[in-house]
């Protein structure tokens, strides 16, 4: 009786296991066309496009990188009321309230949201990201079941008045494109290693 018990949760995990699979998958497959579409296209026929300083990454992890598709990302935004100032010239004082003051940078993003198989090459592939971005301050590797949030850098909430010096902004935002480099190195080596 024992048996027969541990054979039907067996065939229940099993086909569990496999539907996931399935639609990780799907959603893989999805994401693939998204990215090679000449313009990225959201569920609602508007354009969203990849952020340009992270676009390629973004392509290289989708396609050569099997056990795993992004689901959001952001290359990270940094203005200064100065500068935003200049590109909206005809913008009310209101308006201008949420910016922080002259010396400081606003600065929104900086990550990357993706979901891995579970896969031990998935596994490994999340083990050295972890050891890249242990040398970053701020940076992050959030998890949720298999989805996770690579943060690039500290993630500021301009609503609540936080925001970088000008000289942090410089320093966050070479902290951005070394990971990103680091990134883009160690998806080239696990797409050696699947050859």
């Amino acid at each position: 009786m024992k048996s027969q018990e541990f054979r039907a949760v067996q065939s229940r995990d099993t086909k569990a296991r496999n539907e996931r699979m399935e639609e990780f998958a799907k959603n893989k497959r999805d994401v693939l066309s998204w990215i090679r579409a000449p313009k990225q296209m959201d569920s609602h026929g508007e354009e969203e496009r990849v952020d340009a300083n992270i676009f390629s990454i973004i392509r290289n992890m989708n396609e050569q990188l099997p056990f795993l598709y992004t689901t959001a990302s952001c290359g990270g935004h940094f203005k200064s009321a100065e500068e935003y100032k200049k590109q909206h010239p005809h913008v009310s004082e209101s308006e201008l309230r949420g910016l922080p003051i002259e010396g400081y940078v606003g600065n929104t993003g900086g990550y990357i949201s993706f979901v891995v198989d579970g896969s031990s090459t998935g596994a490994k592939f999340l083990s050295d990201l972890r050891s890249i971005i242990s040398k970053y301050p701020g940076a992050a590797l959030q998890k949720s079941g298999n989805d996770y949030n690579l943060e690039l850098i500290e993630q500021m909430d301009p609503e609540r008045g936080e925001a970088l010096t000008t000289q942090k902004a410089e320093v966050a935002k070479k902290q951005i494109k070394s990971i990103l480099q680091e990134l883009n190195a160690l998806i080239a080596a696990e797409e050696t290693l699947e050859k």
